[in-house]
């Protein structure tokens, strides 16, 4: 469990932060609740743009099972708004929902509220291989079905990259240059 709260933190955090760099201009110039909205607004963007793997989780290094869809870009978002506003005192909401909702959710079943509603799921680069070379028999790097097999090695016929698939195991082949 502290593996994922602690990736899902950075991952979140790092998305965060992306939104609140690019929109500080807006709080400066148009004032608090137009930079809430912008906020929101350029939140939800992001996470539909970078629909297969966000900066967040590249710096996290961890990736999603799926592309992220509208439904889960809007929940992630609601989730993410609860920064912005309160009711007593600043950042009542995003406690509430950190502890109350998105805590035991990752205990119970190992994902956020989100997460699981929109049948998305975080796994490690160890795991998102497995799933795509042994699972679906597609290139991770390129997502298409262009596998060539010899042996224990692996390698993709479009963009070339290669891997090591034996006994349950799956791992990256690095290029020496």
């Amino acid at each position: 469990m502290i593996w994922q709260l602690l990736h899902k933190v950075i991952a979140s955090s790092v998305n965060v932060a992306i939104v609140f760099v690019a929109t500080s201009p807006i709080y400066y110039f148009l004032g608090l609740n137009i930079w809430r909205v912008s906020c929101i607004g350029l939140f939800f963007l992001y996470t539909l743009v970078l629909s297969r793997r966000c900066l967040g989780q590249r710096v996290a290094r961890t990736y999603q099972n799926e592309p992220t869809n509208p439904a889960f870009a809007a929940m992630y978002t609601a989730s993410t708004a609860t920064l912005l506003w309160w009711i007593w005192v600043p950042l009542d909401l995003a406690l509430a929902n950190g502890l109350l909702i998105q805590l035991p959710c990752l205990a119970l079943r190992g994902n956020t509220a989100h997460g699981l509603l929109a049948g998305r799921r975080t796994m490690t680069e160890q795991e998102h291989l497995w799933e795509c070379i042994a699972m679906k028999g597609e290139c991770p790097d390129c997502a298409r079905i262009s596998l060539a097999r010899n042996g224990s090695y692996v390698h993709c016929r479009l963009c070339r990259a290669k891997f090591f698939a034996d006994n349950f195991i799956v791992q990256r082949i690095k290029e020496d240059a």
